[in-house]
């Protein structure tokens, strides 16, 4: 019985795998956003970028929802675009300025565009006439008004979870154009109980914001849950920034959203109060406050650290549930000249009580006290053949210290790109607001460059490589000693026809001792209703967290070797001619080390991600089902299991047992 679902899964893939060799003659599709999105979460995954992949794929549907008119649109409109570089906004802009589009097709003319990069911006776009600027009263907005609920449970981890697996939440969206836009989320999930003394009653987490946008001089107005960046992240961010290494690579890497509502599920990194951003003359001002109590173990006005899961089950962590009042306040002001923006960016960060971690040897100047300033400038330049952008920032510690970080980006032809990238974090600087660039999430003591092409020498194909190369001048966490690193890619993309497209991926990553190098390959090929994609993994790594049995063997624990790891997956999607959609995938791994470990992302229910770390040695197979009833209701179903042929232990994520399924449901409602 345990593996009877991996038989059916297995049964189905080789049963539709085989008709896939055919070259279809259908140019694009929009029924392939799901795919678009699958590429971006994977590319951000590679990367080891930290972002709300829930809040992202809502930006993109609700932008699906509510196109881009090419004919009278903006660059900061077009940036929302996360796979665009900034000289592809100024062609496409260009290509309209000449005259109004007629067709979304006309993309093709515009040389900086592959056909894979339009077939990506399709569902996002579309032509009409220029839209006339008109006064519009509240209330024919709100009779035009879109209203959104989604209800999600899920039953995780079923045979270990006991009597209490379940997950819930529910989502409210109401959306008047891009003018007024309200929601709530409400989440709750396994083992978090229904009342605890004055933190808990009913589900864990509540939230909700009502956003305001484009009305006369105010650009944006958020009250309630929200997040900020600016600049290239040294001062102020905690928004969605695609920050990646790749991303800086093809000059994607240094665009933030200002002011965001918050409307994922994540309890942490979030921003509640009010903020509001006004455009005067050339300037741009935003102003924003934030009041609210984050989880801490607090204990005679002092807690170690603050806690990031959201997690409140045990009873420890009940009580570190809201224990620490936090508040935020600053102010960001950008000129917008042709090709230059400027911008000054305060803020200040308010504990209520002192934040002391536990001494350490990697800890040692980090952040303690309950108060500290930031500050920073930054800039930008556009050219057409050049771009130049970068921060300096400050922030009070024990000592003022210095985070800065500046890049040029050559762009002499249109197939061709190179990026240097030099940051320096001094060990002072442990800025608790900022995210950027760099090898680590916590942005100090770090020095380091990033060298990147991005070549496109002939039709269809995509060559990209980069080699970031770093140091440390003191202790790291798990590294008691100053160390160099490197970071090494190599990416060719080539798109043999409109729906085939197959990749190959070359890394090699070092840090403190420790080494690991990859290989992938992955295929994508459609044809009519079916869609497939296979991948093909394989690593060497060196470390020390070895596969051993449930109890680990302390002489291998302390002898690192050189592992080997491998990974097969092979996917499958077929479009009914009714409104359903049936996608299975079907994965095989060894992973003996941590080091080895795999991270493939895995489509899920509707605003939802899963990207599982796969290790040990076993298998994984999901199934996705979405039947959209009619244009008002939408049903999602997922069903997962992952079999281990050995039960392991490791250090980083804990014992695992040899089964476990879970199961995931969702409906939205639209009206």
């Amino acid at each position: 019985m345990a593996h009877r679902f991996h038989n059916i899964v297995i049964a189905f893939l080789l049963a539709f795998t085989c008709g896939l060799t055919a070259r279809a003659d259908v140019i694009y599709d929009e029924t392939m956003l799901p795919m678009i999105i699958a590429d971006l979460y994977q590319e951000l995954l590679e990367n080891e970028v930290d972002v709300d992949c829930e809040q992202l794929e809502e930006d993109l549907l609700s932008l699906h929802d509510h196109p881009i008119n090419l004919n009278s649109t903006s660059a900061e409109e077009l940036s929302r675009l996360p796979f665009l570089s900034d000289e592809q906004i100024d062609a496409i802009l260009m290509l309209a300025y000449r005259r109004p589009l007629i067709s979304t097709y006309e993309l093709m003319l515009v040389e900086q565009l592959e056909d894979y990069e339009i077939r990506n911006m399709l569902p996002f776009v579309t032509v009409a006439p220029p839209e006339e600027q008109t006064e519009i009263s509240v209330g024919d907005l709100l009779s035009k008004a879109r209203h959104q609920m989604l209800i999600r449970t899920d039953a995780r981890n079923i045979e270990n979870n006991g009597n209490d697996p379940f997950y819930a939440a529910i989502r409210y969206k109401m959306q008047c154009r891009d003018k007024i836009e309200l929601g709530l989320t409400i989440e709750r999930d396994p083992h978090e109980p229904f009342y605890y003394k004055t933190k808990t009653y009913g589900a864990d987490f509540y939230g909700g914001y009502m956003q305001l946008a484009n009305i006369g001089k105010l650009l944006k107005l958020v009250i309630g849950d929200y997040r900020v960046g600016f600049g290239e992240g040294l001062t102020m961010s905690n928004n969605f920034a695609y920050n990646s290494k790749l991303a800086y690579t093809q000059n994607r890497g240094f665009r933030r959203e200002g002011i965001s509502r918050k409307s994922s599920t994540a309890e942490y990194n979030f921003m509640r109060g009010i903020a509001a951003t006004a455009r005067l003359g050339i300037a741009d001002l935003s102003l924003f406050y934030s009041a609210r109590k984050i989880d801490g173990n607090s204990e005679a006005g002092k807690f170690p650290a603050i806690s990031q899961t959201g997690y409140h089950r045990t009873e420890r962590e009940l009580e570190d549930k809201r224990a620490v009042w936090q508040q935020i306040v600053g102010a960001n002001l950008t000129l917008r000249l042709k090709r230059l923006r400027l911008g000054i960016t305060f803020a200040e960060n308010l504990l209520g009580d002192t934040l002391s971690p536990k001494s350490n040897y990697y800890n040692v100047n980090y952040f303690r006290g309950k108060r500290q300033a930031n500050i920073g400038l930054n800039y930008s330049y556009q050219h057409h053949l050049v771009s130049l952008f970068g921060e300096v920032a400050t922030s009070q510690n024990r000592h003022w210290g210095i985070a800065a970080l500046t890049g040029i980006s050559l762009h002499p032809a249109s197939n061709i790109q190179v990026v240097a990238v030099h940051r320096y974090y001094s060990p002072y600087q442990d800025n608790m607001l900022a995210g950027s660039l760099g090898s680590s999430s916590r942005l100090t003591d770090e020095h380091g460059i990033l060298l990147g092409a991005d070549l496109k020498p002939v039709l269809g194909l995509q060559l990209t490589a980069y080699a970031d190369i770093y140091r440390y001048y003191h202790p790291h966490y798990s590294l008691r000693a100053p160390a160099n690193g490197y970071d090494l890619l190599l990416k060719a993309q080539y798109q043999h026809s409109e729906r085939q497209l197959f990749g190959f991926r070359l890394r090699s990553k070092f840090r403190g001792g420790e080494y690991t190098h990859s290989l992938r390959f992955q295929a994508n090929i459609s044809v009519g209703a079916f869609r497939s994609q296979t991948t093909v993994e394989g690593n060497l790594a060196h470390g020390t967290d070895t596969l051993t049995s449930y109890i680990a063997d302390a002489a291998a624990m302390s002898n690192p070797k050189m592992t080997f790891g491998a990974l097969l997956a092979q996917q499958v999607e077929y479009s009914f001619s009714v409104p359903v959609t049936l996608q299975v995938r079907a994965e095989a791994f060894y992973a003996p080390n941590w080091n080895n470990r795999f991270y493939l992302y895995e489509n899920d229910v509707l605003y939802a991600m899963n990207i599982p770390a796969l290790y040990g040695i076993g298998t994984r197979c999901f199934l996705n089902l979405r039947y959209a009833v009619n244009e008002h209701l939408s049903l999602y179903l997922k069903v997962s299991e992952t079999v281990l042929q050995r039960r392991w232990h490791s250090e980083h994520s804990g014992t695992t047992l040899p089964h476990q399924t879970d199961l995931h449901l969702m409906a939205r409602v639209k009206w």
